[in-house]
């Protein structure tokens, strides 16, 4: 299969972490044919099976790159939180776009750098033709199957991971620090069930200032 990993303005931390899926199961590579500017010296086909794209949109010669690659890709990834929501850039670029405001995105894996099992589990599902299937699941799935202390309950912390989508590997918890949705909000969440929630962390107690707080950084990045 031809797999194409391309780069927008970021820092390179979820390429890192691409890399890194290889370098552990170089399998991989005598499955695909990896086209990127990075890694080899044929940097573009003139069809893929898949597209990876790390990073924002920071000018025009960007916009028409990825509106190209959206038109040669089979499915089309946006990984990591800039190219999801535009990153931190947004706050520094005059002129700044996440990849999903462009063209139409099939997968998204979130992330600061995004999370290498997610990468590798979807790399497989691609090679299997196992797609399309999504599965939306909760922080709180992830302390479950790992058996972490529930934040929220056991020690009565404002913890997101109800309403905050998985794949991180619940990498706060497991430290003993609440969940701040960073990782974005469940693909299925709705509104009511935010407000329901929302009433019963002020009921135990929260002050809404705080839970307010958390909900705002988990929809920035959603």
């Amino acid at each position: 299969m031809k797999i194409g990993l391309y780069k927008l303005t970021s820092c390179s931390g979820c390429i890192l972490e691409f890399i890194t899926v290889f370098s552990r199961n170089p399998d991989l590579l005598n499955r695909v044919e990896l086209y990127s500017p990075l890694l080899s010296d044929e940097i573009i086909c003139d069809k893929y099976d898949a597209v990876f794209v790390e990073g924002s949109i920071s000018n025009l010669e960007n916009e028409s790159f990825v509106r190209e690659l959206r038109n040669r890709s089979r499915f089309f990834i946006a990984i990591g939180n800039c190219s999801i929501q535009g990153g931190l850039q947004n706050n520094t670029l005059e002129y700044n776009k996440p990849v999903s405001s462009v063209v139409k995105v099939d997968y998204i894996l979130p992330g600061c750098p995004v999370n290498t099992d997610l990468l590798l589990n979807l790399l497989f599902k691609i090679l299997l033709n196992g797609l399309d299937i999504k599965i939306s699941e909760s922080l709180c799935i992830e302390c479950k199957r790992n058996n972490i202390t529930c934040i929220l309950i056991d020690r009565r912390i404002p913890c997101m991971g109800p309403l905050t989508r998985s794949g991180c590997g619940a990498l706060c918890p497991r430290i003993g620090r609440n969940c701040i949705g960073c990782n974005g909000l469940r693909e299925d969440v709705s509104i009511r069930e935010i407000d329901l929630f929302r009433e019963v962390v002020v009921k135990m107690g929260f002050p809404i200032s705080v839970f307010d707080k958390y909900i705002g950084s988990g929809r920035n990045v959603q």
